[in-house]
C-alpha cells in the first residue's frame, strides 16, 4: 500500500510518498520521515517516545491548533484513517 503524506506544520514539512505492507509499516516510515525533518530537540524527544505517545501528541497538537476534537488513535490503522480524514494523507 502507498500513501502520500503532505504536512506543512512547523517545524515539520513533508511531501513524500511512503510505501509499506501494512499500516504499521506506513506509520514506522512516517515516524522516520518526520524525525529526519524535525529540529534536533524534537528528533531527540521522538526517539524516546512510543508509537502511541507520538500518535497522541500529533492528534493533541492538531486538536489544539484547529479547535477540533479528534480522538487519539490507538493503532497505526486508526492513525492513518485520522490522517486521511484531516487531509495529511491520501492513498495512492
Amino acid at each position: 500500500m502507498k500513501i502520500r503524506v503532505t504536512i506543512n506544520q512547523a517545524p515539520i514539512h513533508i511531501d513524500e510518498v511512503l510505501e509499506g505492507a501494512s499500516e504499521d509499516d506506513l506509520f514506522r516510515k512516517f515516524r522516520e520521515e518526520a524525525a529526519s525533518r524535525a529540529p534536533f530537540f524534537v528528533k531527540m524527544a521522538m526517539k524516546t517516545m512510543s508509537d502511541q505517545a507520538i500518535r497522541q501528541k500529533i492528534v493533541e497538537s492538531y486538536n489544539h491548533k484547529f479547535k477540533a476534537s479528534e480522538p487519539v488513535p490507538s493503532t497505526a490503522k486508526e492513525f492513518i484513517a485520522f490522517a486521511e480524514r484531516v487531509g495529511f494523507v491520501k492513498r495512492v
